[in-house]
């Protein structure tokens, strides 16, 4: 996954982050890439955007930074904001950092929330997500508070 700077922060004026509270509650689904840029084939800056369906329900603008390596394994990290977006049924936006590394056509990482807004102020919490490259499959497995 991965956002853009100037998105990210024009959506942080809309509101802020509190406090989270509750009890955690599980957020799992699939994520299907729209489109991915990398800046060159080896890696680099790294800029892509795609949907959430499941529990997390939005589009996701996804930034960060990917290194290839000779022997086919690939890691990565950035920054994901996905505006709008719903989580159980409450409407709004959040801001997550996230890491991944694969291999050939598959990879794992995590993802953790740090900051809500709308509905979603004082998200928290976080958890892993793997794909298959090739076919585009994706899944998530979140644990949240709001």
């Amino acid at each position: 996954m991965v956002a853009i700077a100037v998105v990210c922060c024009a959506s942080a004026l809309v509101g802020g982050a509190s406090a989270s509270t509750g009890e955690p509650h599980v957020a799992d689904g699939s994520f299907r890439v729209k489109s991915d840029y990398k800046a060159t084939s080896t890696g680099g800056a790294e800029l892509s955007w795609g949907t959430y369906s499941g529990t997390v329900v939005g589009t996701a603008i996804d930034t960060g930074s990917s290194v290839v390596r000779a022997n086919g394994s690939f890691s990565g990290y950035g920054t994901e904001l996905c505006d709008p977006c719903a989580i159980a049924g409450k409407a709004g936006a959040f801001i997550a950092t996230y890491r991944y590394s694969g291999s050939g056509t598959t990879y794992a990482g995590t993802e953790t929330f740090t900051r809500g807004f709308g509905k979603l102020a004082g998200l928290s919490g976080g958890g892993k997500f793997a794909g298959t490259v090739s076919s585009n499959a994706q899944r998530y497995a979140y644990s949240y508070r709001l």
